[in-house]
């Protein structure tokens, strides 16, 4: 949605990165604001960073995101954890020398090694990003918002893993009554290669 705000082309790895700064109760996003980092003004530099483009209706991740996601998977791994959550995705935005991130970091004066180092007091204080079962108990959802939460549980319950946010956004992806379905196919999301990625992730 940034990326179309901002009237770009392509999802950058600066988009996400503005993007976990906005989500507000998500641990990536506690990071950035425990470093200070105000969400307007990350957007604002990002907006800065792209070209306008007109009548753009589905902008294409590049391939410096796709190697961006491709570490948050790494750190998951790192730190032991089954899931990938906003606090994998920032450190491999912080690891990564592609694409709008570090310059983004540069502009907001924050250091990788900032980042590094506060999501790793975060965990190893045990603040995680919440889980799905946790998600369902708290939050107000919609009914089909409490299926796919559902549906997520049973598909990592079938396979014998702990439910994460890599089986939420498969059953997402399925799910073709949802709006985000529907975003996920126009952002070219692979279904079938998600479910390849999950099974080796989680094997």
């Amino acid at each position: 949605m940034l990326a179309l705000n901002c009237h770009g082309a392509e999802i950058d790895t600066d988009h996400v990165l503005a993007g976990i700064v906005r989500e507000s109760g998500s641990l990536g996003s506690q990071v950035m604001l425990d470093l200070q980092i105000d969400p307007r003004e990350a957007e604002q530099i990002v907006s800065t960073l792209h070209p306008h483009e007109e009548n753009v209706s589905t902008p294409q991740m590049t391939d410096a995101l796709r190697r961006g996601l491709a570490l948050s998977a790494e750190e998951s791994r790192w730190f032991g954890h089954h899931y990938i959550g906003t606090e994998h995705l920032l450190l491999a935005l912080a690891r990564s020398r592609d694409g709008g991130a570090p310059n983004l970091l540069r502009q907001l004066d924050i250091s990788p090694d900032q980042i590094r180092r506060r999501v790793r007091l975060l965990l190893n204080d045990g603040v995680t990003e919440l889980s799905i079962e946790a998600a369902k108990r708290v939050a107000r959802l919609s009914e089909l918002s409490r299926r796919v939460l559902n549906a997520a549980s049973q598909l990592a319950t079938d396979a014998d893993q702990t439910a994460g946010l890599a089986h939420l956004l498969l059953v997402l992806a399925r799910e073709r009554r949802s709006m985000a379905s529907r975003i996920l196919r126009e952002c070219g999301l692979d279904q079938d290669r998600l479910e390849t990625a999950i099974g080796t992730f989680y094997k």
